[in-house]
Formats: C-alpha cells, structure tokens, sequence
C-alpha cells in the first residue's frame, strides 16, 4: 500500500499515457510503437466479412498481454520477476512463429514490443510494481535476464 501511495502521481501520469495509447488500433499502435513490421502478428487475425485490419485492437501479442496482467495477482518480487520472463517467453515465442525460426530479440527488438505489450495489459499501478520488485528483488539477479526485463519495463514506463 505504501508502494501505491508514494508512487501515485508518477503512476496516474503513466495511467493517462496508457489510456492514451489504448484508443489506438492495434496497426497505428505497433505502427506509432515503431515495431517492425514482420513482427506484426496481423496474419493471426480472425476477421468477420465487417471487419478491416487497420480497425481490429487488443488482438496482438494477447498470450504475452495476458501473463504480464498477471503481476498484480501476487505480492512476491520472485513471482513478479518469473512473470516478467514468462511475458518475455510469450512475445519471443509469437515472434518465432511468425518468422518461422528461433529468434533472439535485441533490446532494440523488444522495447517497442513491450510498449505494445504493456500498453495493451493496462496495468494501473505499473510504477509501484516495479518499484517494489527492484527494491524487494534478490541481489544475486542483478545482471540476468530478470534485470535486464526490469530495465526494459523501466525504461518504457518512462516513455509512456
């Protein structure tokens, strides 16, 4: 609770920018995003006779919106992280099946996806989040995989 009351106004500022965004269609999103487009998973789309692509939201990426949704659902800092790289699993995967084979996403690859990913999860109190698994976090993370999604999340918060 505290964490929520002493990072409300960084967080309400987040907010406004995600509720910004949200209104956006899933292709002006990944477009304004800068996400490459053969990452852009549009061939998934299961579109009714009605329906335009330029149109269709919340369609994308919803494996990886769904499990980063999940970091509110527990208060252990280990937990969060592990959801963290379960979101990060999701998007690579989607990203790998798109492109046909294994593929490594550089920090350039998957900050725009996050973006997206973040966006599309609507997490109100991210900044609190955050806040609290850096704080709480086990130092011997420093440096992995854990800290280097932290940063990512970090640093598009920010931008947001």
């Amino acid at each position: 609770m505290l964490y929520l009351l002493y990072h409300e106004k960084e967080d309400d500022i987040y907010c406004q920018g995600v509720v910004d965004l949200s209104q956006e269609s899933d292709v002006k999103l990944l477009e304004f995003l800068d996400v490459r487009k053969h990452f852009w998973p549009l061939k998934d789309l299961t579109l009714t006779k009605h329906q335009r692509r330029s149109l269709v939201k919340d369609r994308c990426f919803l494996s990886a919106t769904d499990c980063l949704r999940n970091l509110i659902t527990t208060v252990d800092p280990r937990e969060k992280l592990d959801i963290l790289q379960k979101t990060y699993n999701e998007i690579a995967k989607t990203i790998s099946r798109l492109l046909g084979e294994e593929f490594n996403l550089s920090m350039d690859d998957l900050l725009p996806l996050l973006m997206y990913v973040v966006t599309r999860a609507r997490i109100q109190r991210l900044g609190a989040e955050l806040h609290l698994i850096r704080d709480l976090m086990d130092p011997t993370t420093s440096g992995g995989m854990h800290d280097f999604l932290l940063t990512a999340l970090e640093v598009r918060m920010g931008a947001v």
